[in-house]
């Protein structure tokens, strides 16, 4: 299981880049999905914080792009999912959340 694991993680850290956040967030397991999007917003964060110059400006285009991000998952929850996407995606979006109000 552990191996499977590892698996499925690296895949969804190779994927996340490569794919449209939504598409990607349907095509792997929730656990993967979860962890990931919780690891690159931590980077992307750590990357604003880090850069030279305005800081605040740019947590304020993080903020723009995590606001956008929350609203396409919500309209994707509001149409057609299977019971699993529709959880993983009810979940990233709690998450996204929390993120959103950090930032």
């Amino acid at each position: 299981m552990v191996k499977s694991l590892r698996a499925e993680m690296k895949q969804g850290l190779l994927d996340y880049q490569g794919q449209e956040r939504l598409a990607w967030a349907k095509s792997h397991i929730a656990q993967v999905v979860l962890t990931v999007a919780m690891m690159y917003w931590c980077k992307e964060v750590e990357e604003v914080l880090d850069a030279e110059g305005d800081t605040v400006g740019g947590l304020g285009v993080y903020l723009t792009k995590a606001k956008q991000q929350l609203e396409d998952l919500a309209r994707a929850v509001g149409g057609k999912l299977t019971g699993l996407e529709r959880k993983a995606l009810v979940a990233l979006i709690t998450g996204d959340v929390h993120n959103r109000d950090i930032v």
